[in-house]
């Protein structure tokens, strides 16, 4: 495959995995940014003690007023550069949720099958799971599609979309939507789940196809597909962002972006869809652009029209590595973190003891909820079972 995906959290998916999304050769080059500043009187505060053991890369959900935590491995990480082999160990199945008016945890039911590597969603009091059943040998781990029901604290495993390759999950209407990551090994049919009967139906051929680094976002008008042409030659000529709109059973074309891709990444806010890497690149001396193109951007649903990112960072932050969307905020996994509503950046400082890769991370409410995750000390990693949360300065 010549795109890679890479998705976190956000769209709360398996949240995070904190190397960096692969580059499409071609697309690296020479990068430059403009300056920013940094935000004050925001600060880290620790949560209680979680009733889970040290893990890496869980899956964090805010559903039913409540910080759910899952999954996730036990098993040591891997140094960064370093070729492991795959854990003997499944994953884990167990979880708790932590209620911030009282301040305490409860522990939830376990999950039918290993919550290992996959996609997810919430819609309404449920967390959707759509899991890959990659990256291990282990007899118990295998694809599946769970629900977890944040009223009764249960899960439930549903009928699995099926079609192969690397599905992803987005919230839509109600319901959730299986779309495949990319389309360069053929194209597949996208699918839209039905609660009622437990079954999954086929979407209408996008306008896009074939396309890779697709995203899908669900929003008030319909639900918006993020693509890149799949081309022969990647990386000649700027390879940047498509857009169309699906609603109900038609597609829509809207305007092509001026955003190279570089990492999928895209959350709704009010009335706007944000990609908010803040890379610029030329396409390097062997393919030259001629002009730097962002790698980030907006696209305004009600006008229907693309904006650039207000005053974007010069330099990365310091806790880099998270990425999570909720509400007003996004975090860029570059260690800052957007301000939607003011159009402001603020710098996202690394708190004592916090992991340096793999954390679980989601915003409850208007606080960011960082846990688990990976410490380095040299070569050697301490898996935790901390949490930390943070608080803007100002709302």
């Amino acid at each position: 495959m010549h795109g890679q995906f890479c998705r976190t959290l956000l769209a709360l998916t398996f949240l995070v995995a904190t190397a960096g999304c692969g580059v499409r050769g071609g697309f690296e080059g020479h990068m430059q940014r403009s300056d920013g500043s940094r935000g004050n009187g925001s600060r880290w505060a620790s949560l209680p003690d979680a009733p889970l053991t040290p893990r890496r890369s869980a899956h964090a959900f805010w559903v039913g007023g409540r910080l759910l935590v899952v999954g996730g491995t036990g098993a040591d990480a891997c140094p960064p550069n370093a070729d492991c082999v795959e854990p003997a160990d499944a994953p884990l199945r167990d979880g708790a949720t932590y209620d911030p008016r009282s301040e305490t945890w409860t522990t939830v039911a376990e999950a039918p099958v290993p919550l290992g590597p996959g996609s997810a969603a919430v819609v309404g009091g449920h967390a959707y799971l759509l899991l890959s059943g990659h990256g291990s040998s282990h007899p118990s781990v295998r694809s599946a599609f769970l629900a977890f029901d944040a009223e009764t604290g249960r899960w439930s495993e549903l009928a699995h979309p099926g079609g192969g390759g690397m599905q992803m999950l987005a919230p839509h209407g109600g319901t959730v939507i299986a779309y495949h990551s990319t389309q360069e090994n053929g194209v597949r049919p996208d699918l839209i789940y039905n609660a009622a009967r437990d079954t999954w139906a086929e979407l209408p051929p996008d306008p896009l196809q074939p396309s890779f680094d697709r995203t899908f976002v669900g929003t008030p008008v319909g639900a918006i597909l993020f693509g890149i042409e799949d081309v022969a030659q990647p990386g000649v000529e700027p390879a940047t962002y498509r857009a169309a709109l699906l609603q109900v059973d038609r597609w829509r074309r809207l305007p092509d972006s001026e955003i190279v891709g570089w990492n999928p990444m895209w959350s709704l806010l009010e009335s706007h869809l944000i990609n908010i890497n803040i890379d610029m690149v030329d396409g390097g001396e062997t393919n030259n652009y001629g002009r730097l193109y962002p790698t980030g951007g907006i696209f305004d649903i009600e006008s229907r029209s693309w904006k650039p990112l207000p005053d974007t960072p010069k330099t990365r932050g310091d806790f880099d590595g998270i990425y999570a969307a909720g509400g007003r905020f996004i975090v860029s996994g570059q260690g800052w973190v957007f301000d939607g509503i003011a159009g402001r950046w603020i710098a996202l400082d690394r708190p004592r003891g916090a992991p340096h890769a793999e954390a679980a991370a989601v915003w409850m409410d208007e606080s960011l909820v960082v846990w688990g995750g990976v410490r380095w000390h040299g070569s050697r990693g301490e898996l935790l079972n901390d949490g930390w949360i943070w608080e803007p300065a100002s709302i």
